[in-house]
């Protein structure tokens, strides 16, 4: 009873500051309609509509668009004489067209925006257990929860009134930070040290807000700021009692805005406008009774229209297909702008309701795939995008920026693959990107990666000699910064809500999940440890029926019932879950359900450049153990170094496997032990057994891996028995081998 007071209380007093932070707003923004302002083109089959010469209006036209599902815009033609002629015209249209100037017009969309089609959960909905609350505990320990203690970038940072901005002028490190370490204390609720952290810092920006709604450091470019919302957005979740945070976001808002009036988006706030969207419709979604609804959708179409054109550039014959070199990069180009751009037409799509902005989504994920795409689930990208070659690096911020795009995707569209996809880059880069104990990051890892050290020249289409180093800041910080948001944000995104109040899984780690549906609250643990095993157990306590939809991945074998996905409901017989790359609905009833999904995993070959092929395992894909040598290059606080890495045994083989029945040549071992660091070497669960010898001819070039040799290849050289581990397991690795005749 006590609680439900302070929350009242709590909420009366929120409300009066939305109410103020409202009529601010109000004052001195149009609320409904754009006047001045026409989309032209997309109209309806037969506009346009003429309204009555007494009664119409252009409210008249917006209740048309309002009340017709296939209206996402209108424009209304005053009737004021002159140029403007004398009729009252109503155009509906869809999907959503670019405002341009007309005087004669008043135009606006439809007063809502088109829904997720999974509603993601709050920040707090979700919790760890198992192998991921490890991860996560070692993120908390690791260099992720003591950079506010020595590294300048954060614990110096001008965001707190410190001397120190970031290398390169953009300030984006602290607000990088943030959206990881915030998600990361809600997670780990019993972690006072991180929680106190990242207090800190949001109360000194949230205090320190300039008068005129501004938030941060007083320069650079805006793009900072969209991090540094999503931040305050999951803070704001996590903490419902805490006041200030809406109406903070308002001010900024109403103050970015203006901003962009005067000096439209460019350069990396243009590149990357679909995280400032993002913040947008979480305001709108959220607190409709601010009253902002249409000026935040209005905002949010101009940051669409002042930002890059991502849907043209992916079609275009701009995009490169081969590595991109310095003749041909740009922001463009750059990699983890790329990462982040995978969901423009996603994030659009929900303004637009237009079916060419699904078809961007996958065009431009094909057209990756094919060029650049690498056996982990990523693409190349050595800064920029750098074609198919394995020995061709990507960037840690582009994994972790990737992994929420794809999460950002499965949430609009609700297709599997996008969540296979998320869950492929999870289980296989992300952990690679790291040491074990996470005090240490690469800025580049490489799908062949036969050293970690300081190569000039390098093979990097652009990127410095020291960007495959496992440090605190190899290459340059941004990565140091930005790595943390990658277990936190998986793990927030592991379930979503259904448009049919219901629940549907995304990728699977062990977690409680705890929400309400139709007011009624619903627990669901999953007690597993996949991806090292094939069996999910889920245990479901409900005060309401609803229907629980299951993944069944896109590598599931399920034409025939002796491969396909098997599911137990309380304890009774299994029965086959046919087909693949699906949801499966189970109706889950009021009270206690206990549901075991087997996935069978089974060995996969994917062919990639010069017909070298990788080998995959269910969700992980397996490459071969290189035994390791470190070398300690510097040290700077706490358990933070840098680190050389060097093999200490051959790397160069060529595999002898039967590519259309790979079982046959490989053997799959689990100890079934998932320890405290699963992705490691030495502590994996998981294993394969294959048979290659050593190629000769196969040598290093600057520190690299060269291309595998076209296959099928010969060798003299005696034929052994090779060890591969999970690709997240390492830090060298060879992930595309050659196959011998």
């Amino acid at each position: 009873h006590h609680n439900t007071m302070v929350r009242s209380l709590t909420l009366l007093v929120l409300s009066l500051l939305l109410l103020l932070a409202s009529a601010f707003v109000l004052a001195g923004v149009r609320a409904e309609g754009d006047d001045g302002w026409d989309r032209r083109g997309y109209d309806l089959p037969g506009m346009p509509i003429t309204l009555d010469k007494a009664k119409g209006s252009w409210q008249e036209c917006k209740a048309l668009c309002d009340s017709n599902p296939l209206c996402f815009a209108w424009s209304y033609g005053k009737d004021t004489g002159g140029s403007c002629g004398t009729t009252k015209l109503c155009w509906l249209k869809d999907p959503v067209p670019p405002l341009s100037a007309d005087p004669c017009r008043v135009s606006g969309t439809k007063a809502t925006l088109k829904p997720w089609f999974f509603t993601p959960l709050e920040v707090n909905e979700v919790q760890p257990s198992g192998w991921l609350q490890n991860q996560l505990v070692l993120q908390a320990n690791g260099l992720a929860g003591y950079l506010a203690l020595f590294w300048p970038d954060i614990a110096n940072s001008t965001w707190i009134g410190g001397t120190v901005n970031d290398p390169g002028g953009l300030n984006e490190r602290v607000p990088y930070w943030l959206n990881g370490m915030v998600p990361l204390t809600f997670l780990l609720p019993g972690d006072a040290r991180i929680r106190a952290q990242v207090d800190k810092y949001i109360n000194y920006i949230i205090e320190h807000q300039d008068a005129d709604g501004w938030l941060g450091p007083l320069c650079c470019d805006p793009w900072p700021r969209y991090p540094l919302v999503l931040a305050l957005t999951q803070y704001a979740e996590g903490n419902p009692s805490d006041a200030r945070i809406v109406p903070a976001l308002v001010k900024f808002f109403i103050r970015l805005r203006d901003e962009i009036t005067k000096n439209p988006l460019n350069s990396w706030a243009g590149y990357r406008w679909q995280d400032l969207v993002l913040g947008i419709y979480w305001l709108h979604d959220k607190h409709p009774e601010l009253g902002m609804s249409q000026w935040l959708r209005d905002f949010a179409e101009e940051a669409h229209m002042q930002g890059f054109a991502w849907d043209q550039f992916f079609a275009s014959e701009q995009f490169p297909e081969t590595a991109c070199y310095a003749g041909c990069q740009g922001l463009a180009t750059h990699g983890v702008n790329v990462g982040q751009a995978l969901k423009t037409s996603a994030v659009w799509y929900r303004q637009s309701g237009s079916s060419m902005d699904y078809y961007s989504t996958i065009q431009r994920i094909a057209r990756l795939d094919r060029f650049h795409g690498q056996v982990s689930g990523m693409f190349s990208c050595s800064e920029h995008l750098a074609g198919l070659n394995p020995s061709q690096g990507y960037e840690t911020c582009t994994v972790v920026e990737t992994m929420y795009s794809y999460s950002v995707i499965y949430s609009m569209f609700g297709e599997v693959q996008h969540a296979d996809r998320l869950e492929m880059i999870a289980y296989n880069a992300l952990p690679a990107a790291l040491t074990p104990e996470m005090w240490a990051h690469v800025y580049l890892q490489q799908a062949n990666q036969i050293n970690s050290q300081h190569n000039d020249p390098s093979i990097y289409v652009s990127d410095g000699p020291d960007s495959n180093i496992y440090g605190l800041e190899p290459n340059f910080g941004c990565c140091t910064a930005n790595f943390p948001q990658g277990w936190p944000k998986l793990t927030t995104n592991l379930y979503f809500k259904t448009p049919d109040n219901g629940i549907a899984t995304s990728a699977y780690a062990p977690s409680t999940m705890r929400t309400s549906l139709n007011g009624k609250s619903v627990t669901i643990v999953l007690n597993t440890t996949y991806p090292f095993s094939e069996v999910l157990n889920f245990t479901i306590d409900s005060q309401v029926e609803f229907p629980f939809y299951l993944r069944i991945p896109g590598w599931v074998n399920g034409n025939n019932s002796n491969t396909a996905a098997q599911l137990r409901t309380n304890g009774g017989a299994a029965r086959p879950v046919t087909g693949s790359g699906k949801l499966y609905r189970v109706n889950v009833p009021v009270g206690t359900t206990t549901l075991q999904l087997v996935l069978p995993m089974q060995f996969q070959v994917h062919n990639g450049l010069n017909n070298s092929v990788s080998i995959s395992r269910g969700p992980i894909v397996y490459v071969l153990r290189i035994p390791e040598k470190w070398k300690q290059l510097r040290y700077y606080a706490f358990n933070s170094s840098d680190w050389q890495i060097n093999p200490t045994a051959p790397w160069n083989y060529a595999l002898d496997i039967d590519r259309t029945n790979p079982e046959n040549s490989l053997k799959f071992v689990n100890s079934g032990k998932v320890g405290k660091l699963p992705f490691s070497s030495d502590g994996t669960p998981v294993q394969v057994l294959a048979q290659g010898r050593l190629l000769p001819s196969w040598t290093e070039f600057s520190g690299a891996a060269q291309i595998p040799p076209l296959s099928p290849v010969t060798s003299s050289s005696a034929l052994d028995t090779v060890t591969l581990v999970p690709f997240g397991a390492t830090r060298l690795r060879i992930g595309a081998f050659p196959t011998l005749a």
